[in-house]
């Protein structure tokens, strides 16, 4: 058994809140979910360099949001491939159109 699970993305909102609530001793977090979309109650704290922040995610007190700011990851993923890439032009291509991948490609 796990002491933490943690979902990437926040089709797993539902499924980690139902599970969370049968399994108390277990940690769950769930990746780019927020106060906002996930409840009504508001963040809790915010990690010291400000580039991830947990939040309360609803579901118990085992569950916690976790978002980073997208557009910073990008826009170091962007130095990165410039520096690389010998013809010096770079492509995203980034799945599924919704507000993390949105500003993670225009980082």
């Amino acid at each position: 058994m796990s002491d933490m699970v943690i979902g990437f993305g926040f089709e797993w909102t539902a499924s980690i809140r139902d599970v969370s609530t049968c399994h108390n001793s277990i940690e769950f977090g769930i990746i780019d979910v927020t106060a906002e979309v996930s409840s009504d109650r508001v963040m809790v704290g915010e990690a010291p360099t400000g580039f991830c922040q947990m939040q309360d995610a609803g579901g118990g007190d085992n569950v916690a949001g976790v978002t980073f700011k997208e557009d910073e990851a990008g826009f170091l993923a962007g130095i990165i491939g410039g520096y690389v890439s010998v013809s010096k032009k770079l492509h995203v291509v980034a799945g599924v159109e919704n507000p993390p991948v949105v500003k993670y490609a225009n980082g």
